[in-house]
């Protein structure tokens, strides 16, 4: 896991979601089979390719041996996808806090979720749009 926590921070996120990817499949336990792909779905989501990371996180939700689809990782996932989805600041700011509220994010999320963040800041200013958070 290590390696794939490594390489995300290192915006490597091909390389980290196929070692995520693994890890889902060869672990046995289902929570730690659910955190993978929750992690894998972050970094599909800062690749920026919505249409690929909206597949990717469905194709999780329908794995076999795991429950993920009726998790608050898969929500908190589907509610990231929409916010960027429509690059909705505000609202993925609320689905980052609401999520935290009950699951705590650890430094690696805030740092993927606060590029995510950026991004979409950018988009916003590129489009020019105002920016309010």
């Amino acid at each position: 896991m290590q390696q794939a926590l490594h390489t995300s921070a290192q915006a490597r996120y091909d390389t980290a979601i196929s070692y995520f990817d693994d890890l889902a499949t060869t672990l046995e336990s289902p929570l730690l089979r659910s955190n993978m792909m929750w992690r894998a779905g972050i970094c599909h989501v800062c690749k920026g390719d919505m249409p690929s990371a909206a597949n990717a996180i469905q194709a999780y939700g329908s794995s076999s041996g795991v429950d993920f689809a009726n998790t608050q990782e898969y929500a908190f996932l589907q509610e990231v996808l929409d916010a960027v989805a429509l690059n909705d600041v505000p609202r993925f700011v609320h689905a980052c806090s609401e999520y935290d509220r009950t699951a705590r994010l650890d430094s690696w999320a805030i740092s993927l979720l606060l590029r995510i963040k950026t991004q979409m800041h950018a988009s916003q200013d590129a489009n020019g749009t105002a920016l309010t958070n």
